[in-house]
């Protein structure tokens, strides 16, 4: 693994890139212009209660354990439930291209990342 890059992302996203059809991932800074090949995928201890309630993630999850985990993450209180796994990688990808926001790579594509605002969070 020592030869290749990782990149650390919150779970639900990161089991999104792998084990779903996430195909873009959004970031602001700190990825080089020119990278490209082979990508591991690394989950943050950190939960996203904005991925759990995000529409792509639940129809990429629906009906499946994972799916199930994200309906209920509330009951988990911040932390990632079942079969969601932080702190580890889980897989690899290749990363094809590096490019501002441009209002492509739809429906993953994001112009811009709201910051975080814990009085929007879902309860729980």
């Amino acid at each position: 693994m020592s030869d290749h890059r990782l990149l650390t992302t919150r779970e639900p996203w990161a089991s999104a890139i792998i084990f779903g059809d996430k195909d873009t991932e959004n970031r602001s800074q700190g990825f080089p212009k020119n990278f490209r090949g082979p990508q591991w995928i690394h989950t943050s201890k950190a939960w996203s209660h904005r991925g759990a309630f995000d529409p792509r993630i639940r129809a990429t999850f629906d009906g499946t354990p994972r799916g199930y985990a994200v309906r209920h993450e509330t009951a988990h209180r911040g932390q990632p439930p079942h079969p969601f796994r932080g702190g580890m990688v889980i897989g690899r990808v290749e990363v094809e291209d590096i490019h501002p926001a441009a209002g492509c790579c739809d429906p993953w594509g994001e112009e811009s990342y709201p910051p975080a605002n814990r009085e929007a969070r879902p309860p729980g």
